[in-house]
């Protein structure tokens, strides 16, 4: 009998993270839930848990104490884990009258560096796993198309760019900004776009470094959804873009896949009705 899966879904107590926890619980993974608030974590699990074997457990990823915190007490609870989902994300509205040059280190405080950090502190867990896969939600705003300084692409699409120079260019681009002279630089205008740019170069470096530890790690592109952090605009429901991190999350050799690694998976489509999962002729390996 195989072991039944463990996945962790970073900020999934609502939005994308909550509607993909669901599909992961009911397709019969151990499942757990994070979030920085504990009320609506565990409100979720509650709702969640009618689905399967759910989970909560408190995590900030911004926060480096969260993360060793939540690290220690999940191995000694559970030991291993196979799937982790990074779903915990912000951005900043546009009538927010932060300024610009105020608004890049939080955002990559979360969306980059918390990502990646825990990321990093999962490792050793993901390494013991069942078929571990890494499966990261980015956006099309992160795509290359926003470097215009071809010296930057060349550099953040080295096949050798390794996790700690992916760091440096994101405290590079985080220096222009609030010296203020990031465009001279040759830097764009979008925080948020950048710290996903960051992300998806992180993913890969990633997956090139633990291919020996046949560890899985890729990106994807839920879409433009309904949810708190797209203030409720968009084409697609918070289900329907967890159809496509759920979708990635649950390819297992154990039924018999070739499991991909260092892509970037996007499903561009909105739903009239109701789907039973996500039909995997939509999904696609997209460009970076």
């Amino acid at each position: 009998m195989s072991k039944q899966r463990i996945a962790v879904l970073t900020g999934s107590n609502k939005g994308i993270g909550f509607e993909a926890a669901k599909k992961l619980a009911a397709a019969g993974l151990k499942t757990i839930i994070c979030a920085r608030d504990e009320t609506r974590g565990l409100a979720a699990t509650k709702e969640a848990g009618a689905l399967g074997d759910v989970h909560f457990r408190k995590l900030d990823i911004s926060c480096a104490d969260s993360r060793k915190r939540f690290v220690d007490n999940f191995e000694k609870d559970f030991g291993r884990c196979d799937v982790l989902v990074n779903c915990a994300g912000i951005a900043f509205k546009a009538a927010d009258p932060t300024p610009h040059a105020q608004q890049a280190r939080p955002t990559f405080a979360t969306n980059y560096f918390g990502t990646s950090g825990f990321t990093l502190a999962m490792l050793p867990l993901l390494r013991k796993g069942v078929d571990p896969s890494i499966v990261t939600i980015a956006s099309k705003s992160g795509q290359l198309r926003i470097l215009k300084d071809q010296e930057k692409v060349k550099r953040i699409t080295s096949p050798t760019l390794t996790i700690d120079q992916v760091n440096e260019f994101a405290n590079e681009y985080i220096a222009a900004v609030e010296s203020g002279n990031h465009a001279e630089r040759g830097w764009p205008d979008t925080n948020l776009g950048m710290s996903q740019l960051c992300k998806i170069a992180f993913t890969k470096a990633l997956a090139r470094q633990e291919a020996a530890n046949n560890v899985v790690a890729n990106c994807c592109c839920p879409g433009h959804c309904r949810t708190d952090m797209s203030s409720n605009s968009g084409s697609k429901s918070a289900e329907e873009g967890a159809r496509v991190p759920a979708w990635v999350a649950l390819m297992s050799p154990q039924n018999g896949e070739t499991m991909p690694t260092e892509k970037f998976f996007s499903a561009e489509i909105s739903y009239t009705e109701v789907h039973e999962g996500e039909d995997p002729s939509l999904i696609k390996e997209i460009s970076w």
